[in-house]
């Protein structure tokens, strides 16, 4: 169900900040927080295989409010809301566009309605304002377990760039604003195990809460060996994963290893064919001097060995509903954060297809220039053989040939500004 009027969202948001503001109850109780984001970006379509570049510019806006509110010690509630303004191309590369991308908001039982200009969504428009409401639940402290309901966030595993146990709302590698995990509708309940232990488990409801769309979880960890341990199960959209995530140090390095593996189907009309498994795991260590390094390797078991059968795989359960959109079997991620200065912050890391050799290498300048204020500058940079235009023999069609998976993807250069209150 989706209100109509988009601007209740914020309304709503305006009317609870005044019922709780000081004159309803103790001012420490209440905080009200946010942050503002400005992001304008570049985008070079060219990286994707056109015969020339085309530059396209672009911009956007991100309000958030954060609302929290603790009228007792076992009770709490917390209630966040976005608005983005956004200026953009009209037509952007057909191409990249079309690769799957994990859908955000698809654990959601009834939400605002996302647009809020232009209002008619089949109506195009360089520019759009668009809301969301990402938080909305309690928090009730029990003796026995915590209880969290409501629209929450909700993420698994350790590994660094590629999260094979994270397939409720996940973000996929390009992606500019990551500083939240997205909100899903969900009842959640976490209980100690022993000292170090936890048992944590949730209904969480899809649209409209059909039982087709929605998913339940069990979480187990455990400390054992001087040893994260973790055991998950999830049903998701009517398939069973089955995942394991082992975090600990050796010999002063970091190392995690995080599996999955998921029956396609399981619970209705099974699919074996259509089973997948992923794993990821790698080291990290502080090197020194403001040094730290990472690698990562991801085996995508949903993923195709050869280019030109990544289309293929697109259509399969993994990507329409399981949350993966790369497109081939072997990565590689190393990464680096390197301090320059107390307030200048140097980041850089690659995805590279271990397969067809192309790789997507990101790079972030974070200046921290006055207080709860950053300046950054990076970019997004593909290299692999671009997609080559041929004709169809046969149809007399011109088609676009793959010949590596971010060879697909353009090179994407950005700054932002991000306030903080």
């Amino acid at each position: 169900m989706k209100l109509k009027n988009g601007v209740v969202g914020f309304l709503v948001f305006l009317v609870i900040s005044v019922l709780t503001g000081p004159a309803y109850g103790d001012e420490k109780d209440i905080r009200l927080s946010g942050y503002l984001k400005g992001f304008f970006t570049v985008t070079d379509t060219g990286g994707a295989g056109e015969s020339d570049s085309a530059l396209d510019g672009g911009a956007f806006n991100v309000l958030r409010l954060d609302l929290s509110y603790q009228p007792r010690d076992r009770l709490s509630a917390e209630l966040a809301y976005e608005i983005t303004p956004t200026v953009q191309p009209m037509e952007g590369d057909l191409l990249y566009a079309s690769l799957p991308r994990p859908e955000p908001y698809s654990y959601r039982a009834f939400d605002l309605g996302e647009r809020l200009y232009p209002r008619r969504d089949d109506l195009k428009s360089s520019f759009t304002v668009t809301q969301n409401l990402d938080r909305a639940f309690i928090t009730l402290n029990l003796p026995a377990a915590d209880l969290y309901l409501g629209r929450q966030p909700v993420a698994f595993g350790s590994a660094r760039v590629i999260n094979p146990t994270d397939v409720l709302a996940p973000y996929a590698y390009e992606v500019l604003n990551q500083e939240e995990r997205i909100g899903i509708d969900a009842i959640r309940a976490k209980m100690p195990v022993g000292d170090m232990g936890e048992l944590d488990g949730g209904i969480v409801f899809g649209d409209k809460f059909r039982a087709a769309e929605s998913a339940l979880f069990l979480r187990s960890r455990n400390y054992l060996l001087k040893t994260d341990l973790t055991f998950i199960t999830i049903v998701f959209k009517e398939n069973l994963l089955l995942g394991l995530d082992v975090a600990r140090s050796i010999g002063g390095a970091g190392y995690w290893l995080e599996a999955a593996y998921t029956f396609a189907n399981a619970t209705a009309d099974y699919t074996p064919e259509e089973d997948y498994f992923r794993l990821s795991t790698g080291l990290d260590y502080n090197i020194g001097n403001g040094l730290y390094g990472f690698i990562e390797y991801h085996f995508n078991g949903a993923g195709r060995g050869k280019p030109e059968e990544y289309p293929e795989a697109f259509a399969g359960i993994a990507y329409t509903e399981g949350s993966v959109y790369l497109a081939g079997r072997h990565y590689i991620a190393p990464g680096l954060a390197y301090e320059i200065t107390p307030l200048i912050n140097f980041t850089a890391q690659a995805l590279l297809n271990a397969v067809d050799m192309s790789a997507y290498l990101s790079a972030l300048f974070e200046f921290n220039f006055a207080e709860d204020v950053y300046i950054d500058a990076g970019a997004f940079i593909s290299t692999g053989r671009k997609p080559e235009t041929r004709i169809n023999e046969v149809s007399g069609l011109a088609e676009r040939e793959i010949k590596s998976e971010f060879g697909m993807y353009p090179d994407i250069y950005f700054t932002s500004i991000r306030l903080y209150f």
